[in-house]
């Protein structure tokens, strides 16, 4: 369950699970803490009296007895969501330094380098690191940021690989015929 309480700042709505009741919370609006308690908020202890806290209190307002507007309610995952660490829509994710760091330019670099060196090596080294990490950038545990490297990298990684193959198989083959006709001529004499 939850409780709606009000910040004592922006007269703002909030809906605070119970288990924060009693606690230290903090208004996503204004970002002003405050014990949120469920007959109303508590007073706060207040270091610096005289300075203002918002931007509004610089100007004066023209009818003081005019009530303020009240502004929209809480969103649902101010306070109700107990699992942080899920990503959100909107740019409102949670901040990168609770990720993984990607490892995009890494992956970029070796399926590039597989291109011209060791693909049968490289390639399938980029593909499978870049497999992987698509895999936990899309989960939402590692920054989102590198997913275009990381896609670039195992694409080329997956292109070196294949065109490896291809030449190995060729050159295997090519070699197959020249065995089969030496053994073949030398069988003739």
């Amino acid at each position: 369950m939850s409780e709606t309480v009000t910040c004592p700042s922006c007269d703002r709505p909030l809906r605070v699970p119970d288990d924060l009741l009693g606690h230290q919370v903090k208004c996503p609006a204004c970002a002003s803490t405050f014990t949120a308690n469920a007959a109303g908020p508590a007073p706060r202890d207040d270091p610096e009296p005289d300075r203002p806290r918002r931007r509004s209190d610089h100007f004066a307002r023209r009818d003081e007895d005019e009530p303020r507007p009240r502004r929209a309610a809480a969103r649902r995952d101010d306070y109700e969501d107990e699992d942080e660490d899920r990503p959100r829509r909107g740019g409102r994710g949670v901040s990168r330094r609770n990720l993984a760091p990607h490892r995009g330019g890494m992956i970029l670099g070796l399926g590039i380098a597989s291109l011209f060196f060791m693909p049968l090596v490289l390639g399938p080294i980029a593909w499978l690191m870049g497999n992987a990490d698509l895999k936990e950038i899309r989960a939402g545990r590692m920054d989102p940021e590198g997913e275009s490297q990381t896609n670039t990298g195992r694409i080329c990684g997956m292109i070196s690989t294949l065109l490896g193959a291809v030449v190995m198989v060729g050159c295997c083959s090519i070699y197959l015929i020249f065995v089969a006709a030496a053994a073949s001529h030398g069988a003739v004499r």
